[in-house]
């Protein structure tokens, strides 16, 4: 079963990662101690009219991600964090990882008001892909202090996020509690 004391199920809402979101148990399983995040058809529910439902789940502390994630057309899971201080974007958002349909690689990207509204020129970047084992487990990570964010796959550094003083608060909202979010959306 899912640790209740740990996890607690995503509650949908309308951005593009929880708009499937549901409690259903047909979206979630525990076999052999790996939790399963499922997307699947809505079977045609009259009180809930959305084509898919999907599972996720928020962490309520610390963890250490090792994942697995089924290559899929129309797939999209993702293990990333949210600030807890302010409304999205200005809050921050860390992916950890986010992987589409078949592709051999996964994208590690921070997000803020800075990086989405401010800066057009992509300084310093956001983000960059990490080359993943395909459809095999994965460790997914990031690391930060004071001063960066350094993404890793398989214990290997992929990608560095500098905060830069000048540019400002917006720039780096990443000084502040953050918790996990583990989604499989369509």
């Amino acid at each position: 079963r899912i640790d209740t004391k740990k996890w607690s199920p995503c509650e949908r809402g309308t951005s593009d990662w929880n708009n499937f979101m549901t409690r259903d148990p047909r979206c979630y399983s525990v076999k052999d101690g790996i939790l399963h995040l499922l997307g699947i058809p809505n079977d045609g529910n009259d009180k809930d009219k959305v084509p898919y439902l999907t599972g996720g789940v928020t962490s309520k502390g610390k963890i250490e991600i090792r994942a697995r994630f089924k290559s899929a057309k129309g797939a999209w899971p993702a293990l990333w964090m949210l600030g807890v201080e302010r409304g999205w974007p200005a809050n921050g958002e860390i992916d950890l990882m986010e992987h589409l349909n078949f592709d051999k690689l996964v994208y590690q990207t921070v997000h803020s008001n800075y990086t989405l509204k401010i800066d057009k020129s992509n300084t310093p970047p956001k983000g960059a892909t990490a080359a993943i084992k395909v459809d095999d487990f994965n460790t997914y990570g990031a690391e930060w202090d004071t001063e960066k964010i350094v993404f890793t796959v398989n214990e290997k550094p992929s990608h560095t996020y500098p905060r830069v003083s000048e540019k400002g608060a917006e720039q780096w909202p990443f000084d502040q509690p953050f918790y996990i979010i583990m989604s499989m959306q369509i």
